[in-house]
């Protein structure tokens, strides 16, 4: 794949989750979560709206801004990429910044 130019942003914020699948998720808590997106350079991407976007997650619980998903950061991260990708973001990475868990999802072009 050629080199592509690429922006992005970052912005940090705190939800509330459970995960019943994984013993140390498996009761309301909450983790400090930092997202990056990414998009072509040459694209027309407004950041204040893809940052409004991402931060509606802020002090929310998870497990009811994203449903059809698991509430962990590869559920966020690929329902982020979902969202986010109509206003020209082509890569999404979640990080829960207390455990360093992490995710990243790209639409390859085509």
């Amino acid at each position: 794949m050629p080199n592509v130019r690429r922006s992005s942003l970052s912005a940090r914020f705190g939800a509330s989750h459970i995960v019943a699948s994984d013993p140390a998720c498996s009761r309301v808590h909450g983790h400090q979560y930092t997202v990056q997106a990414w998009w072509d350079a040459a694209s027309k991407v407004d950041r204040f709206v893809v940052r409004g976007v991402i931060l509606e997650f802020d002090s929310m619980h998870l497990n009811d801004m994203i449903p059809a998903a698991p509430a962990t950061v590869d559920g966020l991260a690929g329902y982020l990429l979902e969202r986010l990708s109509i206003l020209g973001v082509t890569k999404v990475e979640v990080y829960e910044s207390d455990t360093g868990r992490g995710a990243e999802v790209e639409r390859l072009p085509g």
